[in-house]
């Protein structure tokens, strides 16, 4: 598992995130996030993504998408970036959406650091 210097949480592991998703979480914005994988010859690549996102053409609002093509595949996983998996979860627990939480903050080298102070 990769890891991340996240500034709220130092070093710990990653999700795969989408953009939107990643702004989601930064913003503190009403969205739902969904656990997701694609699959491709049988190997799984998880990555989280906002339920009904699309992606290089392939929608995502199941647990599992398969993948036949190896070029969609590569498209799709450019299209992710490593975040934090404690600020993901923190974001998820909190309703998907984080309703009356403090906004997020963003340090000067532009890390995502949401919730401050409610991360532990």
């Amino acid at each position: 598992m990769p890891l991340l210097n996240c500034t709220q949480h130092g070093w710990s592991g990653t999700e795969s995130v989408s953009n939107r998703t990643a702004n989601a979480i930064k913003k503190n914005t009403l969205e739902k996030i969904l656990y997701s994988s694609i699959v491709f010859e049988e190997i799984e690549f998880p990555l989280v993504v906002i339920e009904g996102e699309t992606i290089y053409d392939i929608t995502f609002s199941s647990s599992q998408i398969k993948i036949e093509d190896e070029s969609t595949l590569n498209n799709i996983l450019e299209k992710l970036k490593p975040m934090c998996y404690k600020c993901v979860e923190i974001y998820r627990e909190a309703g998907n959406g984080l309703q009356g939480l403090e906004s997020s903050t963003e340090n000067p080298n532009g890390d995502i650091n949401p919730l401050a102070q409610k991360a532990n």
